[in-house]
């Protein structure tokens, strides 16, 4: 169970990822911290791919103990901190006027009006700590066109930086420990209902092969489920395109 997390904030970073292995490396930094700046020059997403990010977006690691629960169970946690960022910026909306649409896309990003807003990777170090990344666009910026996405500025959600950070950690805070004492099924029922795609065919990018078809659900671990036929294919990790 998670109570409480401690931030450490810089003004200029690298990479808050990088930061993080510095510091456990060194033995500065323990479960529990939280390494965020207000500008990261080097941050990367999946696959090793650059993420770009204006002053002031939202660049965190979070870092957690890594044991053999967690080991087993750490795809999860993608799911976990996707449902926290999309309820976070939830919570600054007008829900009331339905000008928002939070959705998820597998297995680790997460959109705003059908643009995305935000990446997650998550990692592990040294054999006992997970460290969970987290980008969110929070300001307008030329990367935004270079990569079709968007940002809450964008869409006229105005939150001032350290607020956002701390309602998102608040969300994380809450929705680790219901995955901690329910398991993955309160989860997958949360992030099943903003899944862009869901009952649409898709095609999946493995490392070595496609698969298309239809893009039926999750199963209880966080696999993804396409349908073909009579065919069913379990899919843990790869590339989702729509069709």
């Amino acid at each position: 169970m998670l109570t409480d997390l401690y931030i450490k904030t810089y003004d200029v970073l690298d990479s808050t990822q990088e930061e993080a292995k510095r510091l456990i490396s060194k033995g500065d930094a323990i479960a529990g911290y939280v390494i965020t700046t207000n500008r990261q020059l080097g941050g990367r997403g999946k696959y090793g791919r650059p993420w770009k990010s204006a002053v002031q977006d939202v660049a965190i690691t979070i870092i957690l103990q890594d044991n053999r629960e967690s080991t087993e169970r750490s795809p999860q946690l993608c799911y976990v901190t996707a449902v926290a960022v999309g309820e976070a910026i939830l919570s600054f909306s007008d829900r009331a006027l339905q000008k928002f649409d939070v959705q998820f896309r597998w297995v680790n990003d997460v959109l705003l009006n059908n643009k995305k807003a935000s990446g997650i990777i998550i990692e592990r170090f040294q054999h006992n700590f997970l460290l969970i990344g987290i980008g969110i666009n929070l300001r307008n910026g030329q990367h935004l066109k270079e990569y079709n996405a968007t940002s809450l500025e964008s869409e006229s959600i105005h939150v001032p930086y350290l607020v956002f950070i701390e309602r998102l950690l608040k969300y994380f805070i809450h929705y680790h420990n219901l995955w901690h004492s329910y398991g993955f099924l309160p989860i997958k029922n949360i992030w099943i209902k903003r899944a862009i795609g869901l009952n649409q065919p898709i095609n999946v990018q493995l490392f070595n092969k496609s698969v298309s078809g239809t893009f039926t659900g999750l199963d209880n671990h966080g696999n993804l489920l396409v349908s073909s036929g009579t065919t069913c294919s379990v899919i843990s990790a790869g590339e989702v395109f729509e069709m």
